[in-house]
């Protein structure tokens, strides 16, 4: 009797990873070895590419960023934030702005046995992470506040917003998400990647053996809401006119 071939474990073959890079000026190693640059995208740029990889998923089944749209996220960051990297490196962006954010880890302390956080900025729910463990979200913390934190101190200053109407922005974000076509694809490892679509939001979400092990989903603007191709489109015909 012939007997099915067993699926080799993902941790013992070699597996390409995608990712996006953050340094668009630097092209060789700086060190052999790997270290945590203490930071995560700015929740803007991270916002795009999520959109970007989803569109990627649906359109060619490929797990691939708009990398040019990143290093424009990135660049743009740099010059709201009057921030010199000669590399273009994300992580000069952060270190120009190192005390306000370090100052927003005192102001929104990790709580024991958080799992997530859903953040309103001025009124307006800017996006969600949440993750299985609370010892896996502890390790994120500090890196997602500091993505949220980065987008808020850059951002329009506007009056400060009653706590009514940020978490009436709560709820109506949790509402979209929950309304938000899906669709899965094979991750690259373990579980789905669950991709999501809906009212100016766009979200992911990896799952394995029924269990979320994290999901992360964005308000959209106009903006990040088109697509690259679209968004070039609109520039040729605002010029045409």
């Amino acid at each position: 009797m012939a007997t099915q071939k067993q699926r080799v474990r993902p941790e013992k073959q070699a597996i390409v990873i995608p990712v996006s890079c953050t340094e668009q000026g630097r092209w060789s190693y700086a060190t052999p070895e790997f270290y945590d640059s203490e930071t995560v995208m700015a929740r803007s740029i991270r916002a795009r590419k999520s959109r970007s990889v989803s569109e990627s998923l649906n359109e060619s089944a490929s797990y691939q960023s708009n990398q040019c749209e990143v290093w424009d996220g990135i660049s743009a960051l740099a010059e709201a934030a009057g921030a010199d990297s000669p590399t273009g490196a994300m992580r000069d962006v952060f270190e120009s702005r190192r005390e306000p954010l370090e100052k927003s880890i005192q102001s929104f302390p990790l709580v024991s046995g958080q799992v997530g956080l859903l953040v309103v900025i001025d009124g307006e729910a800017a996006g969600l992470d949440i993750l299985s463990l609370p010892a896996a979200y502890g390790h994120l913390h500090r890196k997602l506040i500091k993505s949220y934190v980065m987008d808020a101190l850059l951002g329009k200053k506007r009056k400060k917003t009653e706590r009514n109407v940020s978490e009436r922005a709560a709820r109506d974000f949790l509402d979209r998400a929950a309304g938000c076509a899906e669709k899965s694809f094979k991750s690259v490892g373990y579980g789905e990647d669950f991709r999501f679509k809906g009212d100016r939001i766009a979200g992911s979400a990896l799952v394995h053996e029924n269990t979320v092990i994290h999901s992360a989903f964005f308000h959209l603007d106009q903006i990040m809401e088109e697509s690259p191709l679209s968004r070039r489109h609109r520039r040729r015909t605002d010029l045409m006119y």
